[in-house]
């Protein structure tokens, strides 16, 4: 006597395409959990984290957080003379901080993503055991 689950049988019975369709739905479903992620960490540490911007009069430097300091340092790169100086802007250092600020947003963006797995598999279990 063979014995089958109702499950086993639904998805002996799914063709390829509707598996292939119901594969892509599911990381569909945990795209809005990197996007909070992303933008909690990435307004986070614009908010939080403070550097040193040349701002105000020519030749000062402000304390400044992300946000501001991206600002200040892509508009004095933009009116810089070409003379170098210990103020000078940098459009590198902007650079590298930008991508380092990029790469923690997206971190926090896959830990949201994995927690956002985490509480699917779990309620699926939840509604499966009812």
């Amino acid at each position: 006597m063979i014995s089958i689950s109702i499950q086993d049988f639904f998805k002996w019975i799914i063709t390829g395409d509707e598996r292939q369709q119901e594969t892509k739905t599911k990381g569909k479903r945990l795209r809005p959990w990197f996007l909070a992620g992303f933008l909690i960490v990435f307004v986070g540490m614009g908010l939080w984290f403070h550097s040193l911007g040349v701002g105000g009069a020519p030749g000062t430097l402000r304390r400044t957080n992300l946000f501001q300091y991206y600002y200040l340092e892509t508009g004095a790169w933009l009116r810089h003379s070409g003379e170098l100086s210990a103020v000078s802007p940098s459009l590198t250092h902007v650079m590298i901080t930008l991508g380092f600020y990029l790469v923690c947003a997206a971190v926090g963006g896959v830990l949201f993503m994995g927690i956002g797995w985490v509480i699917r598999k779990f309620s699926c279990r939840a509604t499966n055991s009812i």
